[in-house]
Order: C-alpha cells, then structure tokens, then sequence
C-alpha cells in the first residue's frame, strides 16, 4: 500500500496522517525511500523513482517514542526538518467558530443540504466544549448536526450530540440537558 501512495506522489505532495502508528518494520523501508526518493515494488527487479514533498501528522509525542523504542531516531530526525506545532482546539477556542462555518458549508455543499445558521447559543456550546478529538471530532460533530437538523435553517444546542450537552452541563454550569434539547423550539 506505501508503495502506491509513494508512486501516486511522484511531482506532487504526500501526506502520511498519524505517522506514530507506522509499525517499526515499515518505518525502516519508509527511510529508505525517503533518503533515496527510490523504491522497488514487491516482485520487481526494478527500481522506481518518485519525487514527492512529505508532510508528515501526528498527535503522539514521537521523541518519547524513540525513548521507548517505538519509533525509529534516523526517521525521527529526517521527519524534523520543519515543525508547525498546532495546540488542541481547546487551547484555540477563537478558531471554532470559523471552522465550523467553514466545515459546515463544505458539509452543506456535499451533502446538498440547505445552508444552515448556527444561534448564539449554538456557538456558545461548541465554543465551550473541549474537543479532545480535536478538528476531527468537531466535523463529525457537524456532519451529525447537519443530519439531525434536516430542514431545520437554525443549528441549536439541542441538535447537538448527547454526550457534549451532557459535559457541557456538567462542565460549564449550562442550562439542564432538557434546556438545552429544547432551545429553539417555538
């Protein structure tokens, strides 16, 4: 499967989300293939060139990997020629609005949906929520919230999953579940 997202890359760019889960046995061929931009198929005598940039993601801590043996040090030192650290959605709570109008209007347009508009009391809600899942969890949050909404125009907290109206009650001292199910309501 590496070998075809390597070659699929060639002038262009490859992206490998969550490198950290790279078992070791593939990271050792992957440094091959980037110290040398070369690789050989399974079964080939034949070496194939491909030119490609690599970004590479991760939210695991890949220096305390190497520590622990689970990640490989020359990969490690290969991957670091340029870092961008994003903090969690949680430490960037002026974000999640406009992420999520952005998310929702590309969800809107795929799913050719009507568009929809979030209440103040909508933002309120996922502006408080923590997000562990970090953007992840807050455009599958959207994608739900688009398909429990239906033809409603107005997003609402109610239309939120159970379990964020739940910790944000416990959390942040909201309304009850049953306020928050209800607001918008006429």
């Amino acid at each position: 499967a590496m070998e075809g997202l390597v070659k699929q890359a060639d002038g262009g760019t490859l992206l490998l989300d969550e490198i950290g889960e790279l078992p070791l046995s593939a990271q050792k061929t992957f440094l091959r293939v980037l110290q040398e931009r070369r690789f050989r198929p399974v079964g080939s005598k034949k070496e194939i060139k491909s030119d490609f940039r690599l970004l590479a993601a991760t939210n695991r801590d890949l220096n305390e990997m190497t520590r622990q043996g689970k990640f490989r040090k020359d990969l490690l030192y290969r991957l670091q020629t340029f870092i961008i650290q994003l903090p969690p959605l949680r430490g960037r709570r002026e974000d999640i609005k406009l992420l999520a109008m952005y998310h929702m209007t590309q969800l809107s347009e795929f799913y050719h949906a009507g568009t929809k508009g979030f209440s103040p009391e909508f933002i309120d809600a996922i502006s408080s929520y923590s997000w562990p899942g970090n953007v992840r969890e807050l455009v599958n949050t959207l994608e739900r919230v688009l398909a429990v909404s239906g033809l409603e125009p107005t997003l609402f907290p109610k239309h939120l999953p159970d379990y964020i109206r739940i910790k944000l009650v416990r959390n942040n001292n909201f309304k009850s579940p049953v306020e928050l199910y209800k607001q918008g309501e006429t």
